[in-house]
């Protein structure tokens, strides 16, 4: 099942970032606005391919792709839940590639 756009809002928040939900046209357009004044976000080489299609509201994230490698290297599939979401954050965060969260993450879900 693909990992709604909305959870990733969801898992953001609850981790301590103070991020609201939007459409995906208003993400984008606020993306495209903050690269036209000269951000240096890191989603700016991405920046052509997130306004297409046009044919669709929100994105999707799956495993499709992944599922065959992961079956013959004998790996489970993760749960795409807040738990999972949380160790991601977590590591991009460590990494310096995510800002420190501005609360503490949600006890319940670490």
């Amino acid at each position: 099942e693909p990992l709604p756009w909305d959870r990733l809002f969801e898992a953001l928040r609850s981790f301590g970032h103070d991020v609201p939900a939007m459409p995906w046209q208003r993400w984008c357009a606020l993306l495209a606005e903050q690269l036209e004044q000269g951000s240096t976000n890191a989603l700016a080489p991405l920046a052509d391919l997130l306004g297409a299609p046009q044919d669709r509201h929100m994105p999707r994230f799956g495993m499709d792709n992944a599922m065959p490698a992961r079956q013959r290297a004998g790996l489970a599939v993760p749960d795409m839940g807040l738990p999972y979401l949380h160790r991601m954050l977590d590591h991009l965060t460590q990494a310096g590639l995510l800002p420190v969260p501005l609360r503490q993450p949600e006890e319940e879900v670490r």
